[in-house]
């Protein structure tokens, strides 16, 4: 059995269990404000659904405590900013609902207008008195021009000295223009949660701005303008932390005149801050058909992107930018038909980054090119800049591993940029280069490494080396119908003489790989495939689609371990098997999927390792110590009574009904009911205080440190 670890002794004191004992009772009564646009008054007590409130300004003059409630009426429609400025506590946040039935409730960002004028030429004016941002003209957004005589088109408008000119053949009746900026924003913050609303007709729909622990849900953010749906940033070092945006739908946000002078605009989640806007979440959107980047972070450290479907944009799908961008992790997304309106862009992008950045689990496929581009587009890339100004060449520990990527014209592209590591991708029909490490900078990238690869592609250049030293190519599989070529430090070779002269893949193939279907896009070798137990072990647990790595006595090439079931004949799964998990569809990645081994909780059935100590499920690092955090977790789904399995979640759980399908919490023991007892917290409580704990034949599994 592995010691258990230990850090230094850590003090406790009696503080630390009173200030636990009172998040546990020392809550006061919560209150729940409900607010109807067509039922409510202001001069009501808005404490229940028979006296609501009207105006969601009413909010300005009560100052919500930990525990409290805002509901909105369903079906109901507001004309004003929702502005939060109030804090929860971790066991008690203030939550942002809504109540009744019908469609969820719904923030415009417009004013309507009924007196036009109407000079002649299908031209008309109102008067808007503020700059106007968005303009919708019989319920479609119209087109921002920057003159009358670029009015061509139905819905092509301008603002001009306080009027608001449009083009429409028939003069309507009336007509919806933005010029209040925010739908909802989040100020100095912290421990809130929002969700179920729609946003529409927005200039800057969301804005997170320095909070901390503020969780956005299920929200429909469109037709929007500004920097982003969502803009997440923060200049106060002490907020800009654990900020969660989950489930929601971003689409058809364009830019604002600011937004457009920045450079940055029209993005569906923005997350931007040096130093402040680390460690947040963005799980499971929907980000679609916009003019700049689907999700973007510039200089944010250890953010995950997870699970999330990026398609339609103009410029990269998923982007992190600049140095400080460290620690984050990308993982379970599906990005596609990107890259439509600017070259050189890339499903995933990270330009000049910081270090340690990892690119997992991804289905990258089918970006657009932008017309007339020199360069392309791709899948994934790591560029660590080519100006003197604003180079980050010589960054570490960034990785991609266990990808598929498909129908690019670059698969995955290393440039300019040094210690980058990709591991165990699958490459398929790339119509220019499959994996491409090369520089063109001021200094001589060095110590990349591509191995285990599978790349699959009828003609062209499977993989190209130039101008970069120190690289490390092997046990790659190469695929094709023909003889392709690889290039070497400005030398092509067909695939013997590189190997020979310059001395890459020693334990490479070139042969047919042997996949279930490659028509079909089904990626699994099957049992005759030259990429079985072909790859060298790298320490990786689980491949794309969560099966055990390795699964046999070595590991694969490529994204998928052998499924022993994939017949040679590309015969499917026995009735029950079904596609692993994560195979490339078209439709995103499939619901239910887990994080790898190591990271979350581990699939149903796998147990411990032989010789590792068994881990806690509320410790959630792994570290055999509960960290006060991580006790906090604990009394938070003690507060919220039944749990339930969340492969997505940071524990591997999540308070309320729901699936079952996982080992129960190992605090959850007497009895194991799926909820968490005052008894069990206190046990858990008790190896906090210990300094860690240990697996031991108790009712639970562990005893506390010595």
């Amino acid at each position: 059995m592995a010691p258990c670890l230990r850090h230094k002794a850590r003090r406790k004191t009696t503080a630390i269990l009173l200030a636990v004992s009172a998040l546990l009772t020392g809550q006061g009564q919560a209150a729940t404000y409900f607010i109807s646009q067509t039922q409510g008054n202001d001069a009501n007590a808005g404490t229940s659904s028979g006296t609501p409130w009207r105006h969601l300004s009413r909010l300005d003059s009560v100052a919500l405590q930990p525990g409290d409630q805002v509901l909105l009426k369903r079906g109901d429609a507001w004309r004003e900013t929702l502005g939060i400025r109030n804090s929860g506590t971790l066991i008690q946040p203030i939550v942002f609902g809504s109540y009744g039935t019908g469609e969820p409730p719904l923030l415009l960002g417009t004013e309507r207008y009924t007196e036009i004028s109407s000079p002649g030429n299908s031209r008309h004016e109102v008067f808007t008195g503020d700059p106007a941002e968005v303009f919708v003209l019989n319920g479609v957004p119209g087109t921002r021009r920057s003159a009358d005589n670029e009015l061509l088109n139905e819905g092509d408008w301008f603002w001009s000295g306080g009027v608001l000119r449009f083009r429409a053949v028939a003069k309507p009746a009336a007509v919806e223009a933005g010029t209040r900026q925010f739908g909802i924003v989040f100020a100095e913050v912290r421990h809130v949660q929002l969700s179920g609303y729609d946003i529409r007709w927005t200039y800057d729909p969301v804005w997170l701005f320095s909070t901390t622990s503020v969780t956005i849900e299920n929200l429909r953010i469109t037709e929007g303008a500004g920097f982003a749906g969502v803009f997440v940033a923060a200049d106060n070092p002490a907020f800009g932390s654990g900020n969660v945006v989950r489930g929601c739908t971003i689409e058809r946000q364009g830019p604002s005149v600011a937004s457009a002078s920045f450079g940055n605009f029209g993005t569906g989640i923005f997350v931007f801050g040096t130093g402040s806007s680390d460690e947040n979440l963005i799980e499971n959107n929907i980000v679609r058909d916009l003019p700049h980047e689907g999700i973007g972070i510039i200089d944010g450290a250890r953010n995950t992107i997870r699970g999330n479907v990026v398609s339609g944009c103009g410029s990269s799908g998923i982007r992190l930018a600049k140095e400080g961008c460290v620690g984050n992790i990308i993982e379970y997304n599906e990005s596609f038909g990107n890259c439509r309106l600017q070259d050189d862009r890339f499903g995933i992008d990270l330009l000049i980054t910081g270090d340690d950045n990892v690119v997992r689990y991804n289905y990258v496929h089918d970006q657009e090119e932008a017309p007339g581009g020199p360069f392309k587009s791709g899948g994934i890339r790591f560029d660590g800049g080519d100006f003197s100004d604003s180079e980050n060449q010589t960054s570490t520990g960034n990785i991609a591993y266990y990808n598929v990527v498909v129908d690019e014209y670059v698969g995955i592209n290393v440039f300019n940029a040094s210690n980058i590591r990709v591991f165990n991708n699958t490459v398929v029909d790339c119509t220019g280069f499959g994996i491409v490490v090369h520089a063109v900078s001021t200094q001589v990238p060095t110590g990349n490494s591509v191995i285990n690869n599978l790349i699959s592609m009828p003609s062209e250049v499977p993989l190209y080396i130039n101008a970069v030293a120190n690289t490390t190519v092997d046990h790659n599989l190469y695929d094709s119908n023909e003889q392709i070529y690889f290039f070497a430090n400005g030398v092509i070779h067909n695939f013997d003489t590189w190997r020979s002269v310059a001395a890459f893949d020693a334990h490479g193939l070139f042969t047919p790989a042997q996949l279930a279907d490659l028509g079909a896009l089904d990626l699994r070798p099957k049992v005759l495939s030259p990429a079985i137990d072909a790859g060298r072990n790298l320490g990786l647990d689980s491949d794309f689609s969560g099966r055990p790595v390795p699964s046999g006595s070595g590991v694969d090439i490529g994204a998928y371990e052998f499924v022993p079931d994939i017949l040679p004949e590309g015969e499917g799964q026995p009735e029950g098997e079904g596609a692993p998990e994560g195979q490339p569809d078209g439709e995103g990645m499939v619901e239910g999927e887990g994080q790898s081994e190591g990271e979350g909780m581990p699939a149903e059935g796998e147990g411990q390792p032989e010789g590792e100590s068994p881990v806690h499920s509320a410790d959630i690092n792994g570290d055999h110590i509960i960290q006060l955090s991580e006790l906090l977790r604990v009394v938070q789904l003690f507060r919220f009574g039944p749990l339930h399995c969340d492969a997505a979640g940071e524990d591997g759980y999540a308070p309320g009904g729901g699936s079952q399908a996982c080992p129960p919490h190992s605090a959850d023991f007497d009895p194991q009911d799926w909820a968490i007892q005052l008894a069990e917290l206190l046990r858990v409580i008790q190896f906090y205080n210990a300094d860690g704990y240990t697996a031991a034949p108790t009712a639970d599994g562990f005893a506390p440190a010595v």
